[in-house]
């Protein structure tokens, strides 16, 4: 029902609210991500879409249900992790996971790097 981060990032939608993420040996990224929603009241160190480029590229995104995103009936209020075959051209995207506060998700990265990428979400606040 709802555009994931693939989607939207595939539309080039939220642009100043997205990071792109080359796969290097070590790295960490840590801020906060709000809902596609939540645009209007954005600032600017907030972001909404997070793309890890690889082989298949992943997209981490929280799936706000306020506003636009109301209708929304899966993952709700959780951080998803989706992946679809990297570049723009139009793709199939698959989720791999809907996380919750103080969840995980672990997986190797496919470049042949033997490298894991691990998703932490350590909070989740819909209150503010």
């Amino acid at each position: 029902m709802c555009f994931n981060g693939s989607n939207a990032w595939q539309l080039n939608w939220y642009g100043a609210y997205r990071v792109d993420l080359p796969i290097v040996d070590t790295y960490l990224w840590t801020g906060s991500i709000i809902g596609f929603a939540e645009n209007a009241s954005a600032t600017a160190s907030d972001r909404m879409i997070i793309r890890i480029r690889d082989s298949s590229d992943y997209y981490i995104h929280f799936n706000r249900k306020i506003g636009i995103n109301i209708g929304t009936k899966e993952g709700i209020d959780k951080v998803i992790v989706t992946s679809r075959p990297s570049g723009l051209g139009s793709q199939r995207s698959t989720i791999l996971v809907k996380l919750s506060a103080k969840g995980s998700f672990s997986f190797p990265i496919v470049d042949g790097k033997e490298l894991n990428l691990t998703v932490v979400v350590n909070s989740i606040d819909i209150a503010t």
